[in-house]
């Protein structure tokens, strides 16, 4: 699953605006642990790990922030600034906080418990882990022929609607597989 923005609901009031969260209704996953970051000085950055199989939404509920995120091949950069709009963090995604406002408050929300084992603390072991992560899909046609895939984004979930290619055999037409072309 690929990185996202989340808008939360937002009642208007002119007593103030309101905003929540349900497991499983604004964000992809039951809440197991909620965290916030703030008086953060001028030029530090926060983060700079990825976890194994932990997801997270984070939010700027008051001032503004940068998440910059790396999948092992691209690198993504989110401004946040609105208290009612989150970036869904999947697993297996490194990340960093940085440009923080005056008086940032930085909310986070989380899949799992605090896990020390949960965590990749140096993007070099973190490179090195999503290369070893790499899965390989085997196919097997009617005349149990397999041909075998390499996934070249591990750990996301595949579906149907991820499929674009159906591989043929060239001799006689018959369908043999599918190539798995997974969008982040």
């Amino acid at each position: 699953m690929r990185e996202r923005l989340i808008t939360l609901p937002k009642k208007v009031d002119k007593r103030g605006n309101l905003s929540f969260i349900e497991d499983y209704q604004q964000i992809p996953f039951s809440i197991a642990r909620t965290y916030w970051i703030y008086d953060v000085p001028g030029g530090q950055k926060r983060g700079s790990h990825a976890f194994k199989n932990q997801e997270e939404v984070i939010f700027a509920i008051s001032g503004s922030l940068d998440v910059v995120l790396y999948d092992g091949q691209e690198e993504r950069r989110y401004h946040l600034n609105r208290s009612h709009i989150g970036l869904y963090v999947p697993n297996k995604m490194w990340r960093y906080l940085e440009n923080f406002s005056t008086n940032t408050l930085c909310l986070i929300v989380s899949s799992m418990p605090y896990r020390e084992d949960e965590y990749i603390r140096n993007l070099r072991e973190f490179k090195k882990y999503i290369r070893t992560e790499h899965e390989e899909i085997v196919i097997s046609n009617k005349k149990n022929e397999h041909i075998n895939i390499i996934d070249p984004y591990p750990g996301h979930t595949t579906t149907v609607f991820d499929c674009n290619l159906i591989i043929k055999c060239h001799k006689c037409g018959e369908t043999i597989g599918i190539l798995i072309e997974l969008r982040t």
